[in-house]
């Protein structure tokens, strides 16, 4: 589960990290340049300290214009140019790649993903309508694939019936993420329509938050967005039976007392979030106090001088030849932004300004091109 393109970052951070302060609506400019106003029509059981400004609400200047334009112009920008899996993933057509499935899922429906969410964010900070129409292409038919099945229930909308379960579900999570962002940053009402057909109606138990594999318990973020704006019940109901099965219950409580175990570091990086981001809903202080002890456990026990833990695949504690794989500093910067939208410490700013500037740019500097892409 390797992020391929480490400009992702520069979306996470402006188009996430980026918040102002919401005084009854979130507005945004559109791409089209009108404003969209995204009420939410849900109030949280506790007050977050911010919601995040739609992406393209916030256009980056300066340094982060050139990273931003660097991306464009490079990797992010033509993914789909150089390998089939980004080429044709979602398109319910078989593709010719480690680890893809004769029914076109699999690891390549996990990395389009990641691309997807990442591009579409990336266009939309730029307002770069050639960018936007090529992840749209990619997006809507996922949309129109879901929206006229009679049933719904799966973003992978070529497997009428399908209920998502183990690494589907994971990768479902991806591209939740990118249809929440279709939506914020347009206001389609078919994507938030997609959104709460699946969502309303997705399988649970989801998943564990144990560091050894994948889990479907990362929907919950883009769940529990659909759920603010559309107010559709249901949803609410689904990831609050999630987050309270047994066994996930039991490992947040190990959390909050500082009893974790070493694992896959993205992974690690994907499920802490998980307690804090149902937090502002449950109202449940378990929930916050479960994500800060994963970080405090992180802090004390893996991260290195330039603000992300180490994982050499898997975590791999304090030292001077440590290293830090691509996508563990992307996952880091999500958790970090969930935490700086809930909490409003700027702590959490700092944390993600530290690892952007320094691990991610680090990065950034061994990849500069198309052709330096390594995939498996």
């Amino acid at each position: 589960m390797r992020n391929n393109s480490i400009t992702l970052l520069c979306c996470a951070v402006v188009a996430v990290g980026f918040g102002a302060r919401s005084l009854d609506a979130q507005t945004a400019r559109s791409p089209a340049g009108k404003i969209v106003n995204h009420a939410r029509p849900v109030e949280p059981a506790v007050k977050t300290a911010f919601l995040p400004l739609p992406p393209g609400a916030v256009e980056p200047a300066g340094w982060l214009r050139d990273w931003a334009l660097a991306a464009r112009h490079g990797i992010t920008g033509h993914l789909d140019e150089w390998h089939p899996t980004f080429a044709d993933g979602w398109k319910g057509i078989p593709i010719k790649a480690p680890g893809a499935n004769t029914n076109a899922t699999g690891w390549p429906i996990e990395q389009s993903s990641y691309w997807l969410d990442g591009a579409l964010r990336l266009g939309l900070v730029l307002h770069d309508e050639s960018l936007i129409k090529k992840i749209r292409a990619r997006l809507d038919p996922v949309v129109e694939g879901v929206n006229k099945t009679p049933f719904g229930t799966s973003f992978i909308h070529w497997r009428q019936g399908y209920k998502p379960q183990g690494f589907d579900s994971w990768a479902h999570s991806q591209m939740g993420r990118a249809l929440v962002a279709l939506y914020e940053g347009t206001g389609d009402e078919r994507v938030l329509e997609a959104l709460v057909k699946v969502y309303a109606d997705y399988p649970v138990p989801m998943g564990h938050v144990s560091f050894s594999d994948v889990t479907g318990l990362c929907n919950l973020d883009p769940m529990l967005e659909t759920y603010s704006y559309s107010g559709d019940e249901r949803i609410f109901q689904r990831a609050m039976q999630a987050i309270a099965q047994p066994d996930v219950a039991r490992d947040i409580q190990a959390w909050s007392e500082g009893r974790l175990a070493p694992g896959h570091m993205v992974i690690t990086y994907e499920n802490i979030r998980l307690p804090a981001v149902v937090y502002p809903w449950s109202g449940n202080p378990h929930h916050l106090q479960a994500t800060l002890g994963a970080f405090r456990w992180l802090d004390e026990h893996h991260t290195l001088p330039y603000g992300v833990a180490s994982g050499e695949e898997y975590a791999s504690g304090i030292g001077a030849f440590r290293k830090t794989e691509t996508c563990d500093v992307t996952a880091m910067l999500l958790a970090a932004s969930w935490m700086y939208r809930i909490l409003g410490d700027n702590d959490w700013g700092d944390r993600m300004e530290r690892a952007f500037f320094n691990a991610g740019n680090g990065k950034r500097a061994r990849n500069r091109s198309p052709r330096a892409l390594r995939l498996r």
